[in-house]
C-alpha cells in the first residue's frame, strides 16, 4: 500500500491527469485500486467457503490467482495461466494468505495444469524472494525466476499441444 496526492481543487482536466499519473511504486503499473486496504475480510479462522465467497466478491483477482482458486474451489476459470510478473505473484500470495490451508497443496494445481509445474515446484523460493525484495519496491530477482519459469511452462504446453494430450 501506498500513499497518493490527488489534485482536487482544480480544474477537471488537472484533476484527472493527477489521478493518470499515479503509478504503483514497486512495479511502476498504472492499475491501481484507489481506497486502501480491506478492512472486511474475514479472518483466516473463518470457515473456509466464507473466505472463498468474500474472495471472490472482494478479493484482487488476476487470471493466476483465478486459476489457483479454480483449482481448490472446483470452480474452472474462463481463462487460466502462470503468474506473468511479481503483481501477479503478490495477487497469488494474497489468496494464499487468505486461504493458508491452499498454500501446502499448491502443487495440486499442476495436477489439473500441468503447465503450473514450474511455478508449484520453486513457490517457496518465489515467495522467499518475494519477503526479500518487495520492501525495496521492485523484485528483480523474483520477476528474472518468474520469467525462466515462464519459458519452462510454454515449453510443457507445447509438448502438450505436440502430443494431443495432457501430460
Amino acid at each position: 500500500m501506498f500513499d497518493a496526492e490527488i489534485v482536487v481543487e482544480a480544474p477537471i482536466n488537472v484533476g484527472v491527469a493527477s489521478l493518470q499519473a499515479i503509478r504503483c511504486p514497486s512495479c511502476g503499473s498504472n492499475k491501481i485500486g484507489i481506497g486502501g486496504t480491506y478492512t472486511d475480510a474475514p479472518p483466516v479462522g473463518a470457515p473456509l467457503p466464507e473466505r472463498a465467497s468474500w474472495w471472490i466478491r472482494r478479493g484482487e483477482h488476476g487470471v493466476s490467482s483465478e486459476t489457483i482458486y479454480g483449482v481448490f474451489a472446483v470452480a474452472r476459470p474462463r481463462r487460466s495461466d502462470v503468474p506473468q510478473d511479481p503483481d501477479d505473484f503478490r495477487r497469488c500470495r494474497q489468496l494464499l494468505d487468505l486461504m493458508p490451508e491452499w498454500r501446502s497443496r499448491i502443487g495440486e494445481v499442476a495436477l489439473v495444469y500441468q503447465w503450473y509445474r514450474p511455478f508449484t515446484n520453486r513457490w517457496d523460493e518465489m515467495d522467499r524472494l518475494w519477503d526479500e525484495e518487495s520492501p525495496y519496491g521492485k523484485c528483480p530477482q523474483l520477476y528474472l525466476l518468474m520469467q525462466t519459469l515462464r519459458e519452462e511452462s510454454i515449453a510443457i504446453r507445447e509438448q502438450e499441444n505436440e502430443t494431443g494430450a495432457s501430460l
